[in-house]
């Protein structure tokens, strides 16, 4: 067993910032603020809202919360898989495995992101009211899971650049070792 390598701690440190902001975006409860005539209209979150009628979307969005969910976990998984994979094996091609999970986990967060919005939309235009206007805010926790996407994906560019980099490194002449110098011998008449 060997300590991992520096640059796959430093992608561990880069894969905790999603993992961190999408527990935290998921967490919390201030995805949209909806303001209906500069009056409160509520807040809607993933998993709540402060508006008593919202009670089905909540119950319609709980695929949201799945794709939600499994995109943080993926990244953390695919986080996890690479820091152990470079700690055990020295197979560079499974060292592309973790890419599985660090491009599903933010292809999943967009599409939870997406539909998200989707049905937030339709339920707002069922209770639309004519002649008002509709403000609608994001909220830091919705800020919070578009930052951790957009990271998430870095993160996964740089665990896919690593095992690459790695290996033209291990192969290539030292800059500290002299270099070899060939003399060839010729004959003389």
């Amino acid at each position: 067993m060997h300590v991992p390598h520096k640059l796959v701690l430093a992608g561990a440190l880069l894969g905790l910032i999603p993992i961190g902001l999408g527990i935290a975006a998921v967490a919390t409860h201030s995805w949209i603020s909806v303001k209906v005539n500069t009056m409160d209209g509520g807040t809607y979150g993933l998993f709540r809202c402060n508006n008593i009628s919202c009670s089905t979307l909540i119950r319609n969005i709980s695929t949201v919360q799945g794709l939600e969910i499994a995109g943080v976990a993926a990244v953390a998984v695919g986080v996890i898989i690479a820091v152990l994979l470079d700690i055990f094996i020295k197979n560079r091609w499974i060292h592309l495995l973790p890419q599985i999970f660090l491009f599903a986990g933010p292809t999943l967060i967009i599409i939870g992101l997406l539909l998200y919005a989707k049905y937030l939309f339709e339920y707002l235009s069922t209770r639309a009211v004519p002649n008002t206007t509709t403000i609608l805010d994001m909220g830091f926790s919705i800020i919070l899971i578009t930052i951790a996407c957009l990271i998430g994906f870095l993160t996964a560019i740089y665990f896919a650049s690593v095992p690459g980099f790695r290996q033209h490194h291990d192969h290539a002449p030292h800059l500290h070792s002299p270099p070899i110098v060939v003399l060839q011998q010729s004959e003389r008449f």
